[in-house]
This record gives structure tokens, C-alpha cells and sequence, in this order.
């Protein structure tokens, strides 16, 4: 469930960066379009854009896939610590189930004494 979660998280937060890097592109070719920006201006400002947007996404998924290793590493210690847990009541119960065995043995014992 967190796993999903957490997936669905990461999805919505990529599209979102895509959009702001869409409507940043349209900005940058509305202002070239209105003639507030030169061709040389354009090219210089579209590949620092560019750029910039590739460091965001690089930045993001890292982000991302440290996120999706702590919650692996999580669900792996909640998984050893339950397997750990079960051990123990297993050792438990055999140890009770031996000790049950011997004092009904005792008893057995004890009423075939004259």
C-alpha cells in the first residue's frame, strides 16, 4: 500500500515538473514571438533551460529512488523483525509444548505408582 503510494506520489510530481518545464518553453517562445528576445538570446536562453531542466529531473529521481530504498530497507526490517517475532513464539511454543509433554508424562507416572 505505502509502496503504491508513494509510486503514485513520485508520477504526479514528474508530471508536474514537466508541465512548469512545458509552460517555461512557451514563455521562452512567447517572449521570442512578442520580439522581447533575440535569436542569439533565444538559443542561449533555451539551452540553459534546457539544462536546467535536465538538472531538476536528475535531481528529482534521485530523490525518488532514495526515497524507494528507505522504504524498501523498512519494509525489509519490518519484515525481518516479524520473521524474528514468529522464531521466538515458535521457541516458545515448543518449549510449552515440551514441558507440557513431560509434566503429563509425570502425571502418567505418578498414577501408575502404587
Amino acid at each position: 500500500q505505502k509502496q503504491r503510494e508513494q509510486q503514485q506520489l513520485h508520477y504526479q510530481e514528474s508530471q508536474d515538473l514537466l508541465q512548469q518545464h512545458q509552460r517555461e518553453g512557451r514563455q521562452l517562445e512567447n517572449l521570442y514571438r512578442e520580439g522581447r528576445l533575440s535569436d542569439d538570446g533565444k538559443v542561449e536562453l533555451s539551452a540553459e533551460m534546457e539544462n536546467t531542466h535536465r538538472m531538476e529531473l536528475v535531481k528529482l529521481h534521485e530523490d525518488h529512488h532514495k526515497e524507494q530504498v528507505e522504504l524498501t530497507n523498512l519494509i525489509f526490517e519490518s519484515a525481518s523483525s516479524s520473521v524474528a517475532a514468529c522464531e521466538e513464539n515458535s521457541k516458545g511454543d515448543t518449549a510449552t509444548a515440551k514441558h507440557n509433554s513431560a509434566t503429563s508424562q509425570l502425571k502418567d507416572e505418578q498414577l501408575l505408582q502404587p
